[in-house]
């Protein structure tokens, strides 16, 4: 209950969820995207943070990259409880382990069949670094005469990519809410995965469909499995992403909110309008992350 009351459900909207008979897509939407508007992507645990400037007019722009934290610092997968009172009770966000991790948790204590499945973002890591969450035993309609599994994913950082639920059914193409078109693919020949999930940018890139990550569709993963050991390693010592600044993402009703490092941008309907605002001291930067986020270092 705690964890829906996190992601802005009413105690009575709650409460549905929390006693409806089985498992469905339709409250699967809801709390994934519930979860997307309210538990931002963000990396503010892998970064020492700068003291806020006694002045507010100093300039913070050409600052030098914050440093990071040393690996020991850094958070454990095998710690859920952990990762849970960040979301929870400290109203954080996370990088995509901890989020979709703690996600997983989430459905699999409301019933709903959870299976973890390593990820190879854009097809090219050296080392798969990605966790995404397959579902199975769902109908897609409650007229159909057998279930489906689909794939959810609150912890990839760029808004856009899982904002709808997604059956897993191959060249079945599937719109989000702002056009872009998503479909999955068998990949043959491969090792370690047999399926890719592409992605359509109808504001940006109308005529290219981009490998968003390819993943074995039965992988059946502990928390604590060793590929996903070296994924986290790999992503907090060697991703210009995690090392390179501080970030934190949002997926908001019309599209989506940024923070980098010096500046916060408003994205709407994907990509088809920005907004920026730079952000000239420390103060601004952290009132912005408090203010619209609702993070606080």
């Amino acid at each position: 209950f705690l964890y829906l009351d996190r992601i802005g459900f009413a105690p009575d909207e709650a409460n549905k969820i929390i006693s409806a008979a089985a498992p469905s897509v339709e409250n699967l939407q809801k709390i994934l995207t519930a979860h997307l508007l309210a538990v931002p992507f963000e990396n503010m645990d892998q970064h020492e943070h700068p003291a806020c400037s006694s002045s507010s007019g100093s300039s913070n722009n050409n600052a030098p990259l914050v440093p990071r934290k040393q690996p020991a610092d850094l958070p454990s997968l095998n710690d859920i409880e952990k990762t849970l009172t960040k979301i929870i009770h400290k109203r954080r966000g996370g990088f995509c382990f901890e989020l979709n991790f703690a996600f997983g948790w989430l459905l699999r204590n409301l019933g709903y069949s959870v299976r973890f499945a390593l990820a190879d973002v854009s097809c090219q890591q050296i080392i798969p670094a990605h966790v995404v969450i397959l579902v199975d035993g769902l109908l897609l309609l409650p007229t159909d005469a057998s279930p489906t599994t689909v794939l959810v994913d609150v912890g990839f950082g760029t808004p856009g990519v899982c904002e709808v639920v997604l059956p897993l059914e191959y060249d079945q193409p599937r719109t989000n809410p702002f056009g872009d078109v998503f479909r999955f693919d068998a990949l043959r020949d491969h090792a370690r995965f047999d399926t890719t999930l592409y992605r359509t940018r109808i504001y940006t890139k109308p005529d290219e469909e981009e490998p968003m990550y390819r993943f074995q569709s039965n992988d059946d993963m502990p928390m604590e499995s060793n590929e996903f050991e070296k994924g986290l390693h790999h992503v907090l010592n060697n991703s210009p992403t995690f090392n390179g600044k501080r970030l934190c993402v949002l997926s908001t009703e019309k599209g989506h909110l940024t923070l980098g490092k010096d500046y916060i941008k408003w994205v709407d309907q994907g990509g088809s309008k920005v907004t920026r605002k730079e952000l000239s001291t420390e103060t601004l930067w952290r009132n912005a992350l408090e203010d619209h986020f609702g993070v606080i270092l």
